[in-house]
């Protein structure tokens, strides 16, 4: 009799660990599609520089949780090298069962290079192990409203100068981001914040002429509430003089956190600063940074 019941138990076992096999076997990434809208009712395959184009993922036949990971590559892109990963275009997204899975990808500020751009998509266990995989492709066309280094390009993290109305270039010749507004210019840059910390943007100008216009945009790369990628806050800064000085950008994380709770999520961030001469001139990538938030 015990060995009667124990042959039971031995076979409802490997009944459903094979079930569990075959659920996972059939897992798979049915769909990879991109969209105008974040509820994928504009389906497109061409894009222009300034949208924001979201790589919707369905999955099916998830018998339990699975790991979705999304990264954006050239294929044969403006100024740039075939077939690379793009830095700063990479998402992980937990699904507890079979269902969608949303990439967005916010243009850069200069928009998006033309060209030919590829979505990659690795479906995950809890194991680690990679149960498929996806890939499809999409077009930007027509020209963008800024000239400015493209996402990845490798000179994104370094300084630029620009002409200006007079014929002159104005330049970028301090920055740094701090939890003090009052830190001077030459102090050493923070790149660790607490939740509750406001970050300052502190910069300096040179030669930027009266009427010029300096814009800071941060954007989320990982961060807790936010999508990768995501924009979460622009702010700008007139000139009045044409002439050097020092000015700051306060990010207060009650009115750039997407948590809810007045306070930073934690995750990496990155910062850009564009310079613009005239409201007709063509704008300029002055710097991009980016800083961590952690703690309670």
């Amino acid at each position: 009799m015990r060995l009667h019941k124990l042959s039971l138990v031995v076979g409802l076992a490997l009944v459903l660990m094979g079930a569990s096999a075959c659920s996972f076997t059939t897992a798979n990434i049915s769909s990879l599609k991109f969209s105008k809208d974040k509820e994928g009712t504009i389906e497109a395959t061409t894009f222009a520089p300034g949208d924001t184009i979201y790589a919707i993922a369905t999955v099916s036949n998830v018998p339990s949780k699975v790991t979705l990971k999304f990264r954006l590559l050239t294929e044969d892109v403006e100024g740039q090298p075939k077939n690379a990963p793009i830095p700063n275009f990479e998402k992980s997204i937990d699904l507890p069962s079979s269902g969608f899975g949303t990439f967005t990808l916010t243009p850069p500020p200069a928009g998006w290079p033309a060209g030919k751009y590829k979505v990659e998509i690795a479906m995950l266990i809890e194991s680690g192990e990679q149960k498929d995989q996806e890939a499809a492709s999409f077009t930007v066309a027509g020209e963008r409203a800024r000239t400015t280094p493209a996402a990845g390009a490798p000179d994104a993290s370094q300084t630029h100068g620009g002409a200006n109305d007079s014929g002159g270039a104005f330049n970028l010749t301090g920055f740094k981001l701090m939890a003090n507004a009052k830190s001077d210019i030459d102090d050493s840059s923070e790149s660790t914040f607490s939740p509750d910390d406001h970050v300052y943007v502190i910069y300096s100008m040179d030669n930027m002429p009266a009427g010029g216009k300096i814009t800071c945009t941060l954007y989320a790369e990982n961060a807790e509430g936010a999508e990768s990628g995501e924009s979460l806050r622009l702010l700008s800064y007139t000139n009045p003089t044409s002439a050097k000085f020092t000015e700051n950008f306060d990010l207060d994380p009650t009115k750039s956190s997407k948590t809810g709770e007045g306070a930073w999520g934690s995750g990496t961030y990155r910062v850009v600063l564009v310079a613009q001469a005239s409201p007709n001139a063509p704008a300029k990538e002055l710097k991009s940074a980016t800083f961590t938030v952690s703690g309670e």
